[in-house]
């Protein structure tokens, strides 16, 4: 289903509030593949070939689905940040009955390889030049690009999961941070600026940085 514009959103949720089953089945439905990316980057490698992402995703809708009337339409919480917060629980429920309540990162749990689909890499690194040697010099930086991501200071790292690989919006990535749209904003651009100036430093030439 096609990402909703802002406008058709407030109408679903509206419909929503009102106890309409079809605006919220759209509803639902219209957030999977950003919640299918959210479960792609959170769900531990390890339980790759135990948990289906799919069957994580849809236990999400059906989760939200029975529990929609927790939601408050009229609160400043997005409504899918509500609906990420269920499908991290997802996450972590599988996470304990695969493998246990051992401690981890679930944002570092992922390898470059694994990630290199995503739009953070393809940002910093120059789309210029389409011959096989230029795609392939492309490929490697956006290798050492993650590399380097996973070396920055959390609080960094996770304003640039939350905006670039979740795809998170200004306001849904300020109601998950706990802190303001302008500050959120603040926080990515100077994040994506430390990590320009340290893929710069491991002797990567300015030019092929966007």
């Amino acid at each position: 289903m096609p990402e909703l514009s802002s406008e058709d959103t407030e109408s679903l949720e509206n419909r929503v509030a009102a106890g309409d089953e079809w605006a919220l089945d759209q509803l639902l439905s219209a957030n999977r593949d950003k919640l299918r990316k959210l479960v792609q980057l959170r769900l531990p490698a390890l339980l790759r070939h135990r948990v289906d992402e799919s069957d994580v995703v849809q236990d999400t809708l059906l989760q939200a689905a029975k529990s929609i009337s927790s939601f408050r339409f009229d609160s400043e919480q997005p409504f899918y940040v509500w609906l990420r917060r269920i499908a991290l629980n997802e996450v972590a429920d599988a996470h304990r009955k695969h493998l246990g309540a051992a401690k981890r990162d679930a944002t570092r749990e992922q390898t470059a390889g694994e990630l290199s689909s995503f739009s953070l890499a393809q940002e910093i690194v120059s789309q210029s030049g389409s011959t096989p040697s230029r795609k392939a010099m492309r490929r490697e930086m956006q290798a050492l690009v993650l590399h380097c991501l996973d070396q920055m200071c959390d609080e960094d790292r996770e304003v640039l999961f939350l905006r670039h690989f979740e795809q998170l919006s200004i306001s849904e990535a300020a109601a998950v941070l706990g802190i303001s749209k302008s500050g959120t904003a603040k926080r990515c651009l100077k994040a994506l600026d430390r990590l320009r100036s340290r893929v710069a430093g491991c002797g990567v030439a300015k030019t092929d940085l966007a």
